[in-house]
């Protein structure tokens, strides 16, 4: 039964813009191509998740070939020549304060996160950025436990965002990593249920005395243990991944309904540099992907590089990317909170 339920809230996020306008019925979407594109998978072995990320890494895996295609395959078998279009972008920006923002203000502080913004706003991209309430020193050592608030310069920059229309997502607590391995870095998992629920529900806490109540859950460090799911999912409406989530959760098509939560990856090369997400976007137009269509950007490795390549990516995206709130009400659609 959970399985048929995800099943169909999935085929009719896939088919949301249609199905709000009366282009297709649900009676429409029981065909098997549908339903194949609609079927989340279950979380693979650890074995097959590290063979899974080897191939991502080696570029046999990519989410053009395992999912474009067999969602536009769906949306072809319903609606013909109709389903080619423009690629919908729901585009992220992790994350904000940067987990370096204490350590290394000079290079990953508000300053610096501004000029990316600025880059992006200029030209009208749409875009989320998950929020952490605290910022840890020494983010990366499982021991350390030092941390402040935000300051009076990351408030006023939320305020700037917001007045702009940028959306917020909840970026965990403090990006205190458990694990001290690169590939192993994660705030959440290891944690049991009631101890994830305590820091879940803290950082939901810090973050409305700062006016922001997100549906959307951005895990850092992009892992978490899958058994979590649950408990995420009790919490928000959306939960984003990133290339890192395969070692924890395997690669799955995206976005799709898992339980209480849409699970929304970015994979390669949608997660990747500002000139990478360029050639995929081309791509995806070229290929008329009529999909929601995840991407992330680290805009620490933006700046870093300097912010041509992102300036040239957002003059190209900005028709592209879709207000997070017309994404979120298509999962409310979805999930059956909104009659059609």
């Amino acid at each position: 039964m959970a399985a048929d339920q995800d099943s169909e809230r999935s085929r009719r996020l896939l088919f949301a813009p249609e199905l709000e306008t009366g282009t297709v019925r649900m009676a429409d979407l029981a065909r098997a191509e549908v339903r194949a594109a609609a079927q989340s998978k279950r979380v693979p072995s650890a074995l097959s998740r590290r063979y899974q990320g080897s191939l991502m890494r080696r570029g046999a895996l990519r989410y053009e070939t395992e999912t474009v295609e067999q969602m536009m395959r769906a949306r072809r078998t319903v609606l013909g020549d109709a389903a080619s279009g423009p690629p919908r972008l729901v585009v992220r920006v992790d994350a904000f304060p940067h987990p370096l923002a204490a350590d290394e203000p000079g290079r990953y502080g508000t300053e610096r996160f501004r000029s990316v913004h600025d880059v992006l706003a200029s030209a009208g991209v749409n875009y989320l950025t998950p929020v952490a309430p605290r910022v840890s020193r020494r983010p990366l050592d499982p021991r350390g436990q030092d941390w402040r608030p935000l300051d009076d310069g990351e408030l006023e920059q939320l305020a700037e965002l917001r007045r702009d229309g940028v959306a917020f997502g909840a970026g965990g607590l403090d990006h205190r990593t458990r694990r001290g391995a690169a590939r192993r870095r994660s705030e959440l998992a290891g944690l049991r249920n009631e101890a994830l629920a305590e820091r879940l529900d803290l950082a939901a806490e810090e973050l409305a005395a700062a006016a922001i109540r997100p549906d959307v859950l951005v895990p850092p460090w992009g892992r978490f243990g899958w058994r979590q799911w649950p408990e995420l999912a009790k919490r928000y409406s959306v939960i984003g991944g990133r290339r890192e989530s395969v070692g924890t959760f395997g690669y799955h098509d995206g976005p799709l309904w898992r339980g209480e939560a849409v699970w929304m990856p970015a994979y390669s090369p949608l997660h990747g540099t500002a000139a990478e997400v360029l050639a995929a976007v081309r791509r995806l137009e070229e290929l008329g992907a009529a999909l929601w269509v995840p991407v992330v950007l680290d805009w620490g490795r933006e700046t870093d590089a300097g912010l041509e390549d992102l300036a040239e990516l957002s003059g190209r995206m900005a028709p592209l990317s879709t207000d997070w709130e017309v994404f979120l009400e298509a999962v409310r659609f979805s999930r059956g909170s909104i009659e059609p």
